[in-house]
């Protein structure tokens, strides 16, 4: 049996306390949580046929990018959210499905100033 001497806690260092496990067990909660809810999300992508096969004719492009977005939703947080698709005619992006509302000219602006530099293409 070997005897360990206890180790020397620096000047400034603090031995973990229950502030630090609350947090960790927060963290773990949240971090369950999420995967919980994206494991959810996950089975549930099979009645997202269903959901678009249940709408009369054949689901358009703008309905499958609709049921995407409010998908995603469910998943993350996002402030705003674009979809495009290119145009077969000119080969340009055209912004089809996008939220919220109002911020329509603000993401074809920035969609363009990134095509323009590259980023987007």
């Amino acid at each position: 049996m070997v005897d360990q001497e206890p180790q020397e806690i620096e000047p400034g260092e603090t031995e973990p306390g229950e502030r630090d496990i609350e947090g960790r067990l927060n963290y773990l909660e949240e971090a369950n949580r999420w995967t919980l809810e994206a494991l959810g999300m996950v089975s549930s992508l099979s009645d997202f046929h269903a959901t678009l096969s249940g709408r009369k004719g054949r689901p358009s492009p703008q309905d499958i990018l609709a049921e995407t977005r409010l998908r995603l939703k469910r998943l993350f947080s996002f402030e705003t959210m674009a979809f495009f698709l290119i145009n077969e005619e000119d080969q340009d992006f055209e912004l089809i499905d996008f939220e919220p509302e109002g911020d329509k000219d603000k993401l074809q602006k920035e969609a363009d100033r990134l095509i323009e530099d590259g980023t987007f293409a």
